[in-house]
Parts: C-alpha cells; structure tokens; sequence
C-alpha cells in the first residue's frame, strides 16, 4: 500500500472513530494520528528499498528503527535498549537471513543518539497522596 493510501485509510479510520465519540477509542485514534503523522513523515528513499543497487539492509534497518524508536516513547528504557529490542523485534525484515546478532549489536550502537551512558533517568510523577511528615 502507498504513503498516500495509508494516510488516506488512517484519516478515514480517525474520522470513524472521532464520530463515535468514546473514551474507549481515545487511545487508538492518538495512534492512528501519529501513525499518520509519521507515514508522512517517512517516505522511504530508493536506495532503501530492496532491490536498489545500493540498498544494505543495516542501512535500511537503522533508517526505520530511528522513526519507530523516539524519546517520547523509551519507557524506562536506554536508547540503546530500545532500539536493541526493535531491532530485535524486526530483525527477520532485513535481508533472507535477517540480521545477525552483531549486526543488530552495530546498527543499535549507530542509531543511538543518547550516547552519553548511565542509567535511565526515573519519570518523576508527582506521589497519588502527601506525605506525612516525620515526628
């Protein structure tokens, strides 16, 4: 399916359910919009394609897993640890073999934009309750 076809069918999608009003589908109709937003967004260039004399399939990998993995959506995990498990997840997509387990370690360490080190920083989410103070 094209960029233009999937966003068309993601508006569609997000009209439905914008139309339907409930809480139930705030939550798919956010996805459907950044889905749209990022389809947009990523219009793959040639030399990414398979079949492109200068297609390479880390190239390609890294090209995608820096648009799925973002900062607003790591959890509590490093970069590196995020882009590591989408890699993971979408290794068989590269190449017949996929690709390999240092060919994932390579392409997380060149997709990595937070190379700095260190632990994750903790969300700080304010506490449901106040505290009691200490006698």
């Amino acid at each position: 399916m094209s960029n233009e076809a999937t966003t068309l069918l993601h508006k569609n999608l997000a009209a439905l359910l914008r139309s339907m009003g409930s809480d139930e589908h705030a939550a798919l109709l956010k996805h459907l919009e950044e889905l749209n937003a990022n389809t947009r967004a990523t219009d793959v260039p040639a030399d990414l394609t398979p079949g492109h004399p200068q297609y390479s399939a880390k190239a390609a990998a890294v090209w995608h897993a820096r648009r799925a993995v973002r900062p607003d959506n790591l959890g509590r995990k490093t970069a590196k640890q995020a882009l590591t498990k989408w890699f993971t997840e979408h290794a068989k997509e590269y190449g017949e073999d996929g690709l390999s387990k240092s060919a994932i370690k390579e392409c997380a360490a060149v997709a990595n934009w937070d190379t700095k080190g260190g632990a994750p920083k903790t969300p700080v989410t304010p506490p449901s309750h106040p505290r009691k103070p200490r006698r």
